[in-house]
């Protein structure tokens, strides 16, 4: 059961939905900015889910529209929803960043001098749209007053592990400065970052 499985459930537990307004649903909370859901699968994960008989559908009509799916949550869709998220680990879920193998493998790609520097000013970049991004989403629900306590924790959360990124890019910039993959070996450093060094 894949995250996204859980979270088209999770939508279908409250109520009976058509694939239409699962995509609105999920863009009305911004769920691409917080979970792993892309609604370019969605249509791909309701025909999973029902051919493991965890939604039913429905097709309706109303006029000379095309017929409307509405997929309801079914009982072995209730108890799979209830196992899935009871077996998410979120206890010891790591985040693992792509650019920290580019810095562990620098001599194999043999970086030029200020190649890195330029990897991480990307990536400080990247991380301060997504930040922007996120308080953007977030801005009108909490302005109207309609932002719930979920909505918040998420936002939060987020927030705070991107300024944590942030923090160590800023950093990170700073003593990367013009260096090549050779200056990523020294063992003769000045350990100065943001968090002491065990000792």
């Amino acid at each position: 059961m894949t995250k996204v499985d859980l979270m088209v459930l999770g939508l279908l537990s409250e109520k009976p939905m058509h694939g239409y307004q699962l995509k609105r649903v999920l863009e009305d909370n911004h769920a691409d900015l917080w979970s792993e859901v892309s609604t370019g699968h969605l249509y791909y994960t309701l025909k999973k889910l029902k051919q493991s008989k965890y939604v039913d559908e429905k097709t309706s009509r109303t006029g000379n529209r095309p017929p409307r799916h509405v997929y309801a949550l079914t009982d072995e869709g209730k108890k799979a929803l209830k196992t899935g998220l009871d077996e998410l680990d979120v206890h010891t879920q790591r985040l693992f960043f792509s650019l920290d193998i580019v810095i562990a493998f620098a001599r194999a790609l043999l970086l030029p001098p200020g190649k890195l520097e330029l990897l991480i000013g990307k990536r400080k970049s990247a991380v301060e749209e997504e930040m922007d991004e996120i308080k953007g989403a977030w801005r009108d629900k909490a302005v109207s007053g309609n932002l719930s306590l979920s909505e918040y924790l998420i936002f939060e959360h987020r927030q705070s592990l991107l300024a944590a990124e942030l923090r160590w890019a800023k950093w990170a910039l700073k003593i990367t400065k013009g260096i090549d993959h050779n200056a990523l070996s020294t063992k003769n450093f000045k350990a100065d970052g943001p968090h002491p060094l065990p000792r």
